[in-house]
């Protein structure tokens, strides 16, 4: 059945490239978002920012037609019709799902072959292109392998790829180390410059905001409350425009009315036996640190066509399809002291994230050992290690609230209703509370996911990109959290840090680790070094692999 009261209409002789008018999108009875009017002209460059959860990712959804409003009028003047409008317009998401067994090869080919003929790359721009991203490098992998950073070199790709008149780019530098971002933002800015397109960008970074656009419209609660230049914009006025007014915790989380909560959670439970939990090491656990020996990860990468088996003098007799395999991780040895707080830093695909996936034991090593000092067994060990991924995804029925439970429920040791109540205050996830955990904007979902991994007050935290869709004030609140988790003397947590931040690195580590193919190359004393340091070291780093 038509929506009456939504109209959407074309008018490219319109000296606007998207007009909005009186726009609103309901789930269910929550009103995300409510906007009186917006109008961008053809090659003007605007960021949409706004707190976690302002509504700025369903706007952009709007305007790219993935995501239909409840009522308004939207008016589009970059195309005649709506087939023409999917030619013409390109939105980058924050995360994408690709299907299994497809190479990088076979999606770009994919997607470029989709592209019209009047407005498809050459083959040489192609291949230039896909050389200025640096997916070359991966280029014949299958997308499955890809780290977070490539992912989103590949997203960002296929956005540009069709040439479109109208851009939409969610959080780009998300998972980017500093070259890739550099060089990438330096393309997306001429291009856009060169082709006279129309940008919409979605970020949190103040300098991305100014490098990239000229006009900034803030949203708050699905309101948009400014709209201005950016030139001149500081980092306190940024602050004061983006922050949000959070209600209460305890008026949105009452723990005592809920049975599922139980002061026993708290309290250190009796050692559980299973057979399913393999034990790593038979030797006493090694005291106040973790040793990993000859430690490595293999995976198969793709396929290609050759020799099978060889006799000893070295003749081919069978050929015919063989796994390309890649070691995305190589440490003859590394020690972590109880209570240190270290930074892994690293190029997309040097192997950071699978690193911290074998540490947490969510990933089996190929070679080599890991020696916990909090455990032996799985169960003990796994107990004591609270992971945040880079990506999570929950049950489609749990409310943000009942993730909290179930987690708090699941783990050996678990923080208190007190302390529960204080860390949902902190990371501002009262006025969600209720909401379902699957219908979480990107910056909220990326509080909880910290949340969750802090739930059972890990000895060993490991915080993967924390940053990643995060507005300014949740970042300084999360940092000063964690900071203070790690200093309570009952804890003394050790935390594994995984960044491209030099400013998160120097407020949460002590140390600093370098990753390059899976090889760990480098260590520096970021107390020594300070955050200029650490500037020094990534840029110098970054301009090496490149």
């Amino acid at each position: 059945m038509k929506n009456k009261s939504l109209m959407v209409s074309y008018n490219p002789k319109s000296k606007y490239a998207v007009s909005l008018r009186k726009i609103t999108k309901f789930y269910g009875n929550k009103n995300v978002l409510f906007l009186e009017e917006l109008k961008i002209k053809k090659g003007e460059r605007v960021t949409i920012a706004g707190h976690n959860g302002s509504g700025k990712s369903t706007l952009s959804e709007i305007i790219a037609t993935t995501k239909k409003p409840s009522t308004g009028t939207i008016e589009y003047g970059i195309a005649k019709n709506k087939n023409e409008f999917k030619d013409f317009v390109s939105m980058q998401f924050q995360s994408t799902n690709y299907p299994e067994g497809y190479r990088v090869k076979d999606l770009v080919e994919f997607f470029h072959k989709a592209v019209p003929l009047f407005q498809r790359l050459s083959n040489a721009e192609l291949e230039m292109w896909i050389s200025d991203f640096g997916i070359d490098k991966f280029y014949n992998s299958e997308l499955s392998s890809l780290s977070g950073g490539q992912q989103q070199r590949v997203n960002l790709f296929l956005s540009l790829i069709k040439q479109p008149r109208l851009l939409i780019l969610d959080e780009l530098s998300t998972g980017l180390d500093i070259s890739i971002y550099e060089k990438v933002s330096g393309i997306i800015q001429r291009f856009i410059e060169e082709r006279k397109i129309t940008l919409i960008l979605i970020s949190h970074n103040l300098e991305e905001i100014k490098r990239l656009t000229n006009r900034i419209v803030v949203l708050n609660k699905g309101l948009a409350i400014a709209d201005e230049p950016t030139e001149g914009l500081t980092k306190a006025t940024y602050a004061k425009m983006t922050k949000q007014v959070v209600p209460a915790v305890a008026n949105n989380f009452k723990v005592e009315e809920d049975k599922v909560y139980d002061d026993s959670i708290s309290t250190k439970i009796a050692d559980q036996k299973n057979d399913l939990f393999v034990k790593y090491s038979k030797k006493e656990a090694p005291i106040n640190k973790m040793v990993l020996e000859n430690l490595s990860k293999t995976y198969n990468v793709g396929w290609t066509f050759g020799c099978n088996l060889k006799l000893r003098n070295g003749t081919c007799i069978s050929w015919g399809p063989k796994r390309i395999k890649k070691t995305v991780v190589d440490i003859d040895k590394m020690i972590i002291r109880k209570g240190e707080r270290i930074s892994i830093i690293g190029p997309n695909g040097s192997g950071k994230t699978t690193l911290c996936e074998l540490i947490s034991t969510v990933t089996k090593p190929t070679t080599g050992n890991i020696k916990y000092w909090f455990g032996k067994s799985n169960y003990e060990i796994t107990s004591k290690i609270g992971m945040q991924f880079q990506q999570a995804t929950y049950p489609e029925e749990l409310t943000t609230k009942e993730v909290l439970f179930f987690f708090a429920k699941a783990s050996r040791y678990s923080l208190t209703k007190n302390e529960l109540f204080e860390a949902v205050d902190k990371f501002r996830l009262g006025h969600v509370i209720n909401e379902r955990a699957n219908k979480l904007s990107g910056g909220e979902r990326q509080r909880l996911n910290v949340l969750v991994a802090l739930l059972k007050k890990p000895e060993l935290l490991i915080l993967d990109e924390i940053s990643t869709g995060l507005d300014v004030h949740s970042i300084n609140e999360i940092t000063n959290y964690i900071n203070d988790y790690l200093s309570n003397k009952e804890i003394k947590g050790t935390l594994i840090l995984i960044s491209h931040h030099a400013e998160e690195i120097a407020a949460l580590t002590d140390k600093m680790y370098i990753l390059k193919d899976g090889k760990l190359t480098a260590k520096y004393d970021v107390n020594k070094i300070k955050l200029s340091g650490v500037k020094k070291v990534m840029k110098a780093m970054f301009k090496e692999v490149k």
